[in-house]
């Protein structure tokens, strides 16, 4: 979740990224999610946000990252999380500690086997630094941002690196508007689209 000052919002991010996986995208009417009606645990060790922060090439990589939501009885989602994403043990490339908080309901969605969908609603993610103390940035200030991934059809959602996500920020300095994040989530169970 990052700017141009920290192009990193997020997302999913942030982020909470950051993303996750939200829609758009027609889906065949009888694809569904195997399991149906089960609670899914997501965990990423590699999210990466980049951008630039008052003028400075920036990037904060987070070691834990969780979303949980429950599968549908039937179809592909829209499925709002459970709960808002947690995303921790953030350090930036100028030996910072960053924090990403999420808010807001995120979804997540799946448009095939293969491709997968983490929607970071209207201001659903904020980041901050103590490289830089007051500088706040927040993910998808205008809008609901969809971060579109690809999906193994077993337990892999990967978020390409370089996902652009817009944000606002306040006390950073020069922004770019935008930010970019990146990572993988395995899903416990496996999910599976038929």
């Amino acid at each position: 979740m990052l700017p141009r000052i920290t192009r990193l919002t997020f997302a999913a991010v942030a982020a909470a990224g950051l993303t996750t996986f939200g829609v758009t995208a027609a889906q065949a009417d009888d694809a569904s999610l195997n399991p149906a009606n089960t609670a899914v645990h997501g965990v990423s060790a590699d999210l990466q946000f980049s951008g630039t922060l008052s003028g400075l090439s920036f990037s904060s990589s987070c070691t834990e990252a969780t979303l949980d939501f429950t599968t549908p009885a039937s179809g592909l989602g829209p499925i709002d999380l459970s709960s808002t994403p947690s995303i921790s043990g953030c350090t930036d490339n100028f030996g910072g500690n960053d924090t990403i908080t999420a808010s807001g309901t995120w979804q997540v969605t799946w448009q095939s086997a293969s491709q997968v969908t983490l929607t970071i609603p209207q201001g659903g993610a904020t980041f901050t630094t103590s490289f830089l103390p007051g500088c706040t940035v927040t993910a998808a200030s205008d809008g609901p941002v969809d971060i579109v991934g690809t999906y193994d059809n077993v337990n892999k959602a990967v978020l390409p690196t370089g996902t652009s996500i817009p944000f606002s920020a306040s006390g950073c300095g020069t922004t770019s508007g935008s930010g970019t994040v990146g990572g993988t989530y395995t899903l416990s169970p496996n999910v599976s689209v038929s």
